[in-house]
């Protein structure tokens, strides 16, 4: 059984324009990964539970899109790689944007 979860993303970016933030990062290079979790939070002293996960299934590709933001606020994402068995990764480094209003 494998119980070993990928790296996390790494170099995760975000940008933001027209109300829409918008994040990137390198694929993972483990065989096994079956994609990606994007969490967002509003505090960077947020706990563990205020870490809302934004995609409903696994995401598989390299970018993200957020279009439920509100202009002048910052919001603040990290991302995980999950494999085929499961076992999901530590988070990213942490990035933010504030959106224009």
């Amino acid at each position: 059984t494998d119980t070993f979860p990928p790296a996390p993303p790494t170099t995760l970016t975000v940008a933001s324009i027209n109300r829409t933030v918008s994040l990137f990062w390198p694929l993972n290079t483990e065989l096994d990964v079956a994609g990606y979790n994007v969490y967002r939070a509003e505090e960077i002293d947020s706990q563990p539970s205020a870490w809302q996960r934004r995609n409903p299934q696994l995401h598989t590709s390299g970018s993200w899109r957020d279009d439920r933001v509100v202009g002048g606020r910052t919001y603040l994402y990290r991302s995980t790689a999950v494999d085929r068995t499961g076992n999901e990764s530590q988070p990213s480094a942490i990035v933010s944007e504030t959106v224009n209003q």
